[in-house]
């Protein structure tokens, strides 16, 4: 996720996840020394819905492909939007794809 307010509201929405948030500030951070960390897991990148956050997902997706059990990118339905302000205390899996 892209900034500690995206990672809160992912997290605050979602409480029966069994997950270890990880938060990248920026877009041109770089996984690749963490990889590792995500052997054998379900990895689910939550990505800004504009052209240099889901250039950055797709690079991180890349990045840890090999390690991971799984990688998927949630993407806000509507450009622009960012997590924090798609989702709310009453949000439903509506408004997103996958």
């Amino acid at each position: 996720m892209e900034g500690e307010k995206d990672t809160l509201a992912v997290c605050a929405a979602n409480p029966e996840m069994d997950y270890n948030p990880i938060c990248m500030t920026g877009v041109t951070a770089s996984f690749r020394n963490y990889a590792e960390a995500t052997k054998g897991s379900l990895v689910t990148i939550y990505a800004q819905n504009d052209e240099p956050g889901l250039d950055a997902a797709s690079r991180r997706a890349r990045e840890i492909k090999s390690y991971a059990e799984d990688v998927f990118v949630r993407v806000p339905s509507q450009q622009g939007v960012d997590w924090a302000d798609l989702l709310s205390p009453d949000c439903t899996d509506e408004g997103f794809d996958e």
